[in-house]
């Protein structure tokens, strides 16, 4: 069975499309809309099949990749601005358990709350965790797949605009590779030495250091 043909077996995972969906256009944002989660989702398919986790794992293995990679953004702490981290993490642990629950899918929740939490970049920078399961490392790479190249830089612009981030500021001095590198991560700009251009070094599968390369 391949990734793709998950939402076939299990109809109830459409439900949770619908229900992504609702929750992320609120957003507003098109840098972290629905049509993130199904570029995610594609490369999630591509690295599964890639990495022959198809062949290798059970099905709950097969799942849990699928609705982390469906899931993962939800919850984004950069969406949500009226509550602190553990506040986000603690009611996403408690909505996406339930959604799970009600869905027959409830055995999986801690595996897949457990990888969502292990996918942002910045709380990979702060608290130095390791990506121990396949649906933390592929939904991981699929998701900074997406933050990369022409949609990456895209999605870059359109997140400082709606944030009223500034492209570049105009006191900063860009002659060389060390003074870009040394730029404010708080305008558009800074944020690809801050963080887009370390990304490829920092995939976790093969098939995403591949596709990153």
């Amino acid at each position: 069975m391949s990734l793709t043909d998950l939402p076939n077996t299990f109809p109830k995972l459409l439900e949770l499309h619908e229900l992504v969906n609702a929750k992320m256009s609120a957003f507003q944002d098109a840098s972290h809309d629905f049509e993130h989660v199904r570029r995610v989702l594609r490369n999630a398919s591509v690295i599964t099949a890639a990495e022959n986790v198809e062949q290798a794992f059970d099905q709950d293995t097969l799942l849990s990749i699928y609705l982390t990679a469906l899931l993962h953004d939800m919850f984004d702490h950069k969406c949500i601005k009226d509550l602190t981290l553990e506040e986000i993490k603690a009611q996403q642990r408690l909505t996406l358990s339930a959604l799970l629950e009600e869905r027959g899918l409830g055995h999986l929740a801690d595996r897949v709350c457990n990888a969502i939490e292990k996918i942002s970049y910045s709380a990979e920078m702060r608290e130095g965790f390791v990506t121990d399961s396949w649906e933390a490392r592929i939904a991981q790479d699929s998701d900074r797949l997406d933050a990369i190249g022409a949609v990456g830089i895209a999605r870059v612009f359109s997140f400082g605009g709606l944030s009223r981030r500034p492209f570049y500021f105009q006191t900063s001095q860009i002659d060389n590779e060390e003074s870009f590198r040394a730029m404010d991560s708080k305008c558009s700009i800074g944020h690809f030495p801050d963080k887009l251009l370390k990304l490829s070094k920092l995939m976790k599968t093969n098939t995403g250091r591949s596709l990153a390369a």
